[in-house]
């Protein structure tokens, strides 16, 4: 399988966590459509062996001295089928970093 399309993504936002900073983050995206598993159990034996999800994965480009790099998978079932797709579903994880999920 080809390595999925990297897309040099855009600064974002990172909200203060766990004693790390607000900050700017440069990012790297990527993304690409997946087959998983799906369990067997109950209701799920009527229902396909696999589901099809997209993951997006990003990388923060040179973090500041000291703090750990951003590196989300995200795999959802939302359209994932160009960088606008892809940097709305960071956003969605963006927010649930600011609530502390």
């Amino acid at each position: 399988m080809a390595a999925p399309p990297h897309v040099e993504g855009r600064e974002i936002v990172i909200s203060a966590k766990d004693g790390c900073p607000t900050r700017k983050a440069r990012t790297r995206v990527s993304r690409r459509a997946i087959e998983a598993p799906r369990p067997r159990a109950g209701k799920a034996e009527r229902l396909p062996p696999t589901v099809g999800l997209k993951a997006v994965r990003v990388e923060e480009i040179d973090p500041p001295e000291g703090l750990e790099p951003i590196a989300w998978l995200l795999l959802t079932t939302h359209p994932a089928e160009n960088l606008e797709d892809a940097l709305r579903i960071v956003g969605w994880r963006r927010a649930r970093w600011r609530t502390g999920s």
